[in-house]
C-alpha cells in the first residue's frame, strides 16, 4: 500500500487527468489529417508550403494546449478547487481512509472495515439490496408460474369438457343435418 506521503493527492490527480484528456484532444487530429484538409494546395512538389502548414498545425496544437492548460488553471484558481480537494485530502488521512477497496461483505452492515472507501461500503450496500430485491423477484416469479400453470390446467381441463360435448353433439349435428336437407327440398318443391 502506498504511504501518504507519496501518494500524489486528488488536485494532482486531476491535473494529471485533464493534461491526459488535453494531450487525447490534440493527438485526435495527426498533421496527415489536417494537411489532408489543404491537399490541393500541399503536394510534395511544393515542400516549403508543406514546412509553413506544419510549422501552423505545430502553433495551433501547441496554443491548443497552452489556452486549455491555463484555462484549466483559471477555473480551478477561481473555484478553490485545489485548495478544497487538499482539505478532502486532509479530510481522509485525519479519518483513516485509503485507496485500499476491500471486501465489504464481511463486516457488519453500516460500519466501515479498515482501510475501506466509502464508495465500496456504499457499493456493498447496494449489491446486497440487489440480491434481496433478486430474492423477492425470484419468488414472485415461481408463484406467478404456479398461477399460471393453475390457469392452464385448468383451460385443459374445459378443453377436455368441450370435446367431450362436441362428440355428444356430433348425433344430433347428423340428424339436424337430415332435417335441414329435407325442409330445403320441401321449400324448393
Amino acid at each position: 500500500m502506498a504511504d501518504a506521503k507519496t501518494t500524489p493527492g486528488r488536485a494532482d490527480v486531476l491535473t494529471t487527468l485533464f493534461g491526459t484528456c488535453i494531450d487525447d484532444i490534440a493527438n485526435s487530429c495527426s498533421f496527415q489529417d489536417y494537411a489532408a484538409l489543404f491537399a490541393e494546395l500541399v503536394d510534395q512538389k511544393n515542400a516549403s508550403l508543406r514546412d509553413e502548414l506544419f510549422h501552423c498545425y505545430a502553433q495551433t496544437v501547441q496554443e491548443l494546449r497552452a489556452n486549455a492548460k491555463q484555462e484549466f488553471d483559471v477555473l480551478c484558481n477561481a473555484y478553490g478547487v485545489r485548495e478544497k480537494l487538499a482539505n478532502v485530502d486532509a479530510l481522509c488521512r485525519e479519518h483513516g481512509i485509503t485507496d485500499a477497496d476491500i471486501n465489504a461483505a464481511s463486516k457488519p452492515e453500516g460500519t466501515l472495515a479498515d482501510g475501506e472507501m466509502p464508495l465500496a461500503a456504499a457499493r456493498a450496500q447496494r449489491i446486497a439490496a440487489k440480491e434481496a430485491e433478486k430474492k423477492v423477484l425470484l419468488e414472485m416469479l415461481e408463484q406467478s408460474q404456479a398461477m399460471r400453470a393453475e390457469k392452464q390446467a385448468l383451460v385443459d381441463e374445459r378443453r377436455a369438457l368441450v370435446n367431450e360435448s362436441v362428440k355428444h353433439c356430433a348425433p344430433a349435428d347428423a340428424v339436424l343435418e337430415g332435417v335441414h336437407e329435407a325442409s330445403t327440398r320441401w321449400i324448393n318443391a
